[in-house]
């Protein structure tokens, strides 16, 4: 007996941690036979690290020598032997930080391809998902966002070949469409981690190639690039909705030439000449006809769907019918089955509706829109991804085929419209008796028409969303649109009350009415730009320098009317009584408060001051220090520096006003379409339905397609797997489509109409 507990090892915790870091087998000999004997198990909690729960296999993967740890195979067989393997491979933390992360994922993270076969083989499921703090998106917080499970975190790692394992190995194949708690797959996290870097664009879009092509050589019939998380996001609107402007680009241009897997393309070659292609891009999931559109998510920085863009007018309808109205019912029953929705769902928009008013009339806006703002970020390159082909050509179709039109009536209306307002209040009536009749004729009868239709004003920032930064940056013509109405619909409030005050709201109404004709500017591309360039310098430069100079006008004000005496002080009472009232009625309206100070302060800023412009002061060498510096740091300083930083301002955005108008004018095209009814707009959709190849099952891959003509002195007519063996768009003569799509096709083929050419070139 003696003998036998001498030769027994006794095993805890830390000594079986201990070996199994430093890699020494020789330690854990009697492991084994110390389990059995006291009938204990690896996956007991005596052997797990209590505050995260760590086995003694989770501290052999971190605690690699050169890509290995020989106490791993050791203890995968004592766990085989002890009947607890599975449990044993699948163990995983369970602190808050690193919560579900087992083997596998640090298998994968260590980029060791044999120690992952080597865990799968011992049956590791290939579905954990880690979904601890760490892994998550928290700002603010250290991180790594993959999306949970063991294929996102290969192919977040550019792991090509454990990608290809863990979805093709015999023991237990990944799901390739598995979602993450977010409900994101593997191409959503790609999408996640790309942050338009050129290497990290070079491997995240290589990477997201071959996983397409996988999936569709294992499933056929599924369509990966279709899937969306719980936001309703597939991969390319998720690129689009937060600005990963390099996947994005790859996504809407890929062209594939292998046969078996053309069908995965969203770009296709018609025809080729030289350097000359005709190039045919996917439009699903780009136009406006669909919901949650791409060309929508990037101009409104935001989702849109369908409830939010029915909420706007269901604000106007409701206050008009009332909410507890028979019509107001049956309104929205037939906008349910308008938009294909259910009518419960609308009635829980209607309590959005609610909790939206709400905080619009007794909460704090710039809070509420902050709020709305975290959920749905703020896209900073929105201008730049418009520039994307095919979204570039196809704005331009959308504005030169019928948007233009309409554009030009509206600044035909609006212009008429401040006109009359113009000539109406100029010529209001002044007779108190005559008042009321004249101003219903003249002044009230036109802006009270703004009541009926100022709710659908509001339809704009409820569809946006807009935080404080958008307003004030991207949105500041329909702020100053509503501010306009706004003040507008006030004159009239405060005129049938009775109040003079009405003129003042009138002429600051007028003011804006004209001041946002520059709104319109946007219908043509020199003064577009312009009035691009006018906006950045009075948010960029003007701002800080009215900040600075504020603070100068002040200090200084507050300083010079303390040196200034009352106006009685010093006075001679020998002066003869007009003296002394002229004199009293100039110190009154000049230097007895920091008002008139600060307007006498004004006028040296524009050079206009005079140094003398009272001598009713205490020490005249003080005083005059004090208005000389004034003008140095003013006069001087300021306003030279405004002027510099002005230049500087245009020179720098010369390139990006141009495609900020290019935004500003595709938000135009967007709002315009959208005022349209759907079978209208179905009439001036961009594109054709045409022929690009085979689907997996054999049938006909017809597309809604939009042609744009390209150069590419860099790829030439060779192997690109054109539609069409002829090129140009000539009606006379006969289409003969390329033996690359399928041999022997020529009759279902349905060519683009030459009528087309001008709508889509």
């Amino acid at each position: 007996t003696g003998c036998s507990e001498k030769a027994f090892k006794f095993y805890d915790r830390r000594r079986i941690f201990d070996a199994v870091a430093q890699g020494n087998t020789r330690d854990l000999d009697d492991l084994l036979l110390y389990l059995n004997r006291t009938l204990k198990h690896l996956t007991d909690d005596e052997f797990k690290e209590p505050e995260t729960g760590k086995t003694c296999l989770l501290k052999a993967m971190l605690n690699l020598h050169d890509g290995k740890n020989d106490t791993i195979p050791l203890l995968l067989d004592i766990a085989k032997k002890t009947g607890t393997l599975k449990e044993f491979v699948n163990a995983e933390y369970t602190d808050n930080y690193y919560k579900g992360q087992t083997a596998l994922h640090i298998a994968i993270e260590r980029r060791n391809m044999y120690l992952v076969k080597l865990l799968v083989q011992n049956g590791a499921d290939v579905h954990a998902r880690a979904c601890g703090e760490f892994f998550r998106k928290i700002k603010g917080k250290p991180g790594f966002y993959f999306g949970e499970l063991p294929l996102s975190l290969a192919a977040c790692t550019n792991q090509l070949c454990i990608v290809k394992f863990l979805l093709e190995n015999p023991y237990q194949a990944a799901n390739i469409a598995a979602e993450d708690s977010m409900g994101n797959m593997v191409l959503h996290t790609l999408v996640e981690i790309a942050d338009n870097t050129k290497d990290n664009t070079k491997f995240v879009t290589k990477m997201y190639n071959n996983i397409l092509i996988l999936g569709a050589k294992i499933n056929p019939i599924l369509k990966l690039e279709e899937l969306t998380n719980k936001k309703g996001l597939t991969p390319l609107t998720l690129a689009a909705k937060t600005g990963k402007i390099g996947i994005f680009a790859y996504i809407l241009r890929r062209e594939i030439k292998d046969p078996e897997c053309r069908h995965l393309s969203r770009k296709f070659t018609e025809w080729a000449y030289g350097p000359v292609h005709s190039s045919l891009y996917d439009l699903s999931c780009i136009d406006t006809c669909e919901k949650n559109s791409v060309l929508e998510i990037i101009a409104y920085s935001s989702e849109t769907p369908v409830s939010m863009h029915l909420l706007g007018i269901l604000f106007a309808v409701r206050g008009l019918l009332g909410k507890s109205s028979m019509f107001y019912t049956v309104y929205l029953c037939v906008i349910a089955v308008k938009q294909q929705s259910s009518f419960l769902c609308l009635r829980v928009l209607e309590k959005t509706f609610a909790e939206v008013e709400y905080h619009l009339l007794f909460s704090k806006p710039c809070a509420y829109w902050s709020c709305q703002d975290s959920l749905y970020p703020f896209i900073q390159n929105r201008h730049e991804m418009l520039l994307v082909e095919p979204l570039n050509r196809l704005l331009q179709d959308k504005w030169d085929r019928f948007v233009k039109h309409l554009f030009y009536f509206n600044f035909f209306v609006y212009t008429m419209h401040i006109i009359i307002l113009t000539a109406a209040a100029y010529y209001r009536p002044v007779d108190k008796k005559e008042k009321v009749c004249y101003s219903y004729l003249v002044f009230i009868r036109p802006p009270a028409r703004y009541a009926i239709f100022f709710p659908f004003q509001i339809q704009y920032f409820v569809q946006r969303r807009p935080s404080l930064k958008t307003l004030i940056v991207d949105s500041y013509s329909e702020v100053l649109f509503f501010v306009h109405s706004l003040l507008l619909l006030s004159s009239v409030v405060l005129y049938f009350c009775g109040q003079e005050l009405y003129v003042a709201s009138m002429v600051f109404s007028l003011a804006l009415g004209w001041a946002n004709m520059l709104y319109y500017t946007r219908g043509f591309q020199q003064m577009g730009i312009y009035s691009v360039m006018i906006a950045k310098m009075i948010l960029r430069d003007l701002c800080r320098f009215m900040f600075v100079y504020l603070v100068f006008l002040l200090g200084f004000s507050t300083a010079v009317v303390t040196l200034i005496e009352d106006d009685n002080e010093g006075q001679d009472a020998n002066t003869s009584e007009y003296t002394r009232c002229c004199h009293t009625k100039r110190s009154r309206t000049s230097y007895n408060s920091l008002y008139y100070t600060c307007l006498e302060l004004f006028k040296f800023t524009i050079g206009m001051g005079d140094l003398e412009f009272t001598e009713n002061y205490r020490f005249k060498s003080v005083f005059v220090i004090l208005l000389v510096l004034y003008v140095i740091l003013t006069y001087i300083l300021l306003l030279n520096m405004l002027i510099a930083l002005m230049g500087e301002t245009v020179s720098k955005i010369a390139q990006e006003s141009k495609s900020i108008w290019k935004l500003q004018r595709a938000i135009t095209i967007l709002d315009i379409e959208n005022s349209y009814l759907n079978c209208v707009r179905r009439s001036f959709r961009s594109g054709k339905q045409v022929l690009v190849g085979v689907t997996p099952d054999g049938q006909d891959d017809y597309r809604w397609c939009f042609r744009v003509d390209e150069v590419n002195w860099s790829t030439w007519n060779t192997n690109l797997g054109i539609i069409n063996e002829d090129p140009g768009y000539s009606g006379d003569l006969k289409r003969n489509p390329s033996y690359s799509i399928k041999p022997g096709r020529g009759e279902g083929y349905r060519d683009l109409d030459s009528s087309d050419k001008s709508s889509t070139d």
